[in-house]
């Protein structure tokens, strides 16, 4: 009788764990607009890409010159340990004539980046609304990494050392919100189609594409760029190697709360991985076990050689991303 009230103890405990799990995201509180602060910083300019060649088009090149609606701004997200964050993003809506809406897209930058102004321009002159948000709690104007701000969330890409921290004062937790968020936000313009908004992701961007698309439904697709799950199998350093300086306990714990598998196998949004066959920091068997364990058709990898893994030229470029968007969005 010992042994079976101690099994039915255990059951009920895991029973437990497996619904606080599944509700670390409160949608009916994400899926509301979040109060907007302005915040002026000085704009690139529309031939000042920060990196070049990503608008290949010239044609794309002159008509972007006539860009003047992205704009810096402050938007709040989820509380850390008892107080208000911020957080920076740039955003970009296109003049749209009266009665009619243009989709929209959430940006999301990989490890070391930042809010990326150009992002959103790519996307502005392809006729889409876009937003590009931090989501390491700095101010990264169009660039790497960024100073950190007074009301930032001050923690860092997978934050492996603070596992057993409450998990809303954990990155993995604040930054999914704040891709949430963002789309919340982005569907808020009467201008844009709130049905048509996608979200793509660069490495840990593409990591957080996998997680805030599987828990927010309101997504019509995903792309995720390099980043996948099963990240105990993407053992290089450039990614997770921190990981496992921790505990085997305090590992298992992270890959069971962070980790994209646990959410890529619930899925309903569509999703299409763009990766390299040589990625130093994610490896090939970690988007081969993602693709599997998704449950629904729609879903693709496109493999690259050799593609290099970064920003700019690689990873915003690729024209599977602009094929899949306009797919979905623009039949």
């Amino acid at each position: 009788m010992k042994y079976i009230l101690i099994i039915i103890t255990l059951l009920l405990c895991f029973a437990s764990y497996c619904q606080a799990k599944q509700n670390i995201w409160d949608m009916k509180v994400l899926d509301k607009t979040p109060t907007v602060y302005d915040y002026d910083v000085p704009l690139y300019g529309p031939d000042s890409w920060g990196y070049t060649g990503i608008l290949k088009s010239e044609a794309d090149r002159e008509k972007d010159k006539e860009n003047n609606y992205i704009k810096s701004i402050l938007y709040r997200g989820p509380d850390y340990k008892g107080r208000e964050t911020r957080v920076f993003a740039y955003i970009g809506v296109p003049d749209v004539p009266k009665g009619k809406k243009v989709p929209g897209i959430v940006l999301v930058h990989g490890g070391g980046g930042g809010a990326f102004e150009a992002w959103v321009r790519l996307w502005n002159a392809r006729g889409y609304a876009a937003i590009a948000m931090d989501t390491v709690g700095s101010e990264s104007i169009n660039q790497y990494g960024g100073k950190k701000m007074e009301l930032g969330v001050p923690t860092y890409w997978g934050d492996f050392a603070n596992i057993n921290e409450p998990i809303t004062d954990q990155w993995g937790y604040h930054a999914v919100a704040n891709v949430i968020l963002a789309n919340s936000l982005l569907r808020s313009y009467p201008q844009v189609d709130k049905d048509n908004i996608g979200i793509t992701g660069i490495s840990w961007g593409g990591y957080l594409t996998c997680i805030a698309s599987s828990v927010d439904n309101r997504f019509k697709y995903a792309i995720p760029i390099y980043g996948c799950g099963f990240l105990d199998v993407c053992s290089n350093p450039a990614t997770i190697g921190s990981l496992y300086t921790q505990s085997q306990d305090d590992i298992n714990k992270w890959l069971s709360l962070w980790d994209p598998s646990v959410y890529l196998k619930e899925r309903v949004v569509p999703i299409h991985w763009i990766v390299s066959n040589a990625d130093a920091a994610y490896a090939i068997l970690g988007v081969k076990l993602s693709y599997e364990c998704v449950p629904i058709k729609n879903k693709s990898v496109t493999i690259r050689d050799l593609l290099v893994h970064d920003h700019g030229n690689n990873g915003e470029s690729q024209p599977e991303t602009f094929a899949w968007a306009d797919y979905y969005t623009k039949k």
